[in-house]
């Protein structure tokens, strides 16, 4: 049998505005992989934790990258998307460029982060949050990404990265 595909929440929505952007911040509700894409082609590097990480739009965007740095949720995806992970570009001395953290198990603890910070030469770009999981059905869902631009801010989710990545581990 067949699953059904989820009908895409998107079009039901009528709206005057999908985006809105300032100076330091820019929101999206509608084209978010696009947008996404738009905005990592403007680093080098990718930090980023995500639930999940399956979107191929998104993976292949990644894939465009000097090195990317991922922690995802860790869940029974892991294995089947392991091949797409082992094609994206490392991060300097790193053996892999994504890893896993917590769990999707019913009472378990579960990294459910969704942002990405975006370096060029080392240094912060922007970082991309919101409700938007990076997944292959997400873009059905009504979802946001803002992205910032403030360096306090964009500073403050580096860090965040850097001590999920220290504890993530290794899984293929």
């Amino acid at each position: 049998q067949r699953k059904r595909k989820a009908p895409d929440m998107n079009t039901k929505v009528k709206r005057d505005r999908t985006s809105v952007k300032t100076a330091a911040v820019e929101v999206w509700v509608d084209g978010i992989v696009g947008h996404i894409a738009r905005e990592l082609a403007r680093c080098d590097t990718a930090l980023c934790c995500v639930a999940w990480l399956t979107n191929p739009d998104l993976l292949a965007a990644l894939g465009t990258l000097d090195g990317v740095r991922a922690v995802v949720s860790k869940d029974k995806l892991l294995k089947r998307y392991a091949r797409a992970y082992k094609k994206l570009p490392k991060q300097g001395k790193d053996k892999v460029a994504v890893k896993a953290l917590g769990s999707s198990r019913k009472g378990s603890s579960m990294m459910h982060h969704k942002f990405c910070v975006g370096l060029r030469d080392g240094k912060p770009l922007f970082v991309l949050t919101g409700s938007f999981n990076w997944s292959a059905s997400a873009t059905r869902a009504l979802e946001n990404v803002v992205c910032l631009r403030d360096a306090a801010v964009v500073e403050f989710y580096e860090r965040e990265h850097a001590a999920l990545w220290k504890v993530a581990q290794k899984f293929y």
